[in-house]
């Protein structure tokens, strides 16, 4: 069961960064995977019986989500008028907690940050083959049709990821792939005409140097 779940949540990460392309058909993935992947979290550890022991980021954490929903609790009288931000900072700490639980080993934690990369690619890839069909008809470019800004910074936070992997792995294939990334992002993140992504980017860019 916890190598189901994990796999559930591999496959979670990378549709995070691959919606944009599956928007493009008409798809949102992570509205199945995500609630599949907590639920098969949350079987693991009822099976298993063990809850891993917290880090105070995660202390942290949730106090930070604690602490805005008491705060929206003083300006809205029924939760149907709370922010979709609040609700977004929910689901953040589920995804937090479930990479916690589920990614133990290195080996594990290193998957996830592929999916991540690779999800992160078809979307590059995508906004770069939109670009070559509409050259002509379009001054920025996103996959999906979805905000640009959003894409440029999505795919900048997948360059630190695909350093480190093509740093990290052994296997010759995967780090030119992940190495490979890099230049196929830029590309990406300049069609999408994305001020706060190059500004993200060029952060990003400074784990080639340290």
């Amino acid at each position: 069961m916890n190598k189901l779940a994990y796999g559930v949540l591999w496959l979670f990460v990378f549709t995070v960064s691959a919606e944009p392309t599956f928007r493009g058909f008409g798809v949102i993935p992570t509205r199945i995977t995500g609630p599949l992947a907590l639920g098969l979290a949350l079987v693991t550890i009822v099976l298993s019986g063990r809850l891993r022991r917290w880090h105070s980021f995660h202390v942290a954490a949730l106090l930070f989500v604690i602490w805005v929903g008491c705060g929206l609790a003083f300006f809205y009288t029924r939760w149907i008028e709370i922010p979709n931000k609040f609700w977004t900072y929910v689901q953040l700490f589920l995804v937090l907690w479930m990479i916690w639980e589920l990614s133990r080993t290195r080996s594990r934690q290193l998957g996830l940050m592929a999916a991540y990369v690779l999800g992160a690619a078809v979307s590059a890839l995508d906004t770069i083959m939109l670009f070559r069909r509409h050259a002509e008809m379009m001054r920025r470019y996103a996959a999906g049709g979805v905000d640009n800004n959003d894409l440029a910074m999505m795919l900048a936070l997948a360059i630190p990821m695909a350093w480190y992997l093509g740093m990290t792995y052994r296997q010759p294939l995967w780090r030119w792939l992940c190495s490979a990334y890099l230049p196929v992002a830029l590309f990406a993140i300049g069609l999408t005409g994305s001020r706060g992504g190059m500004l993200t980017t060029i952060v990003a860019l400074l784990i080639v140097p340290l």
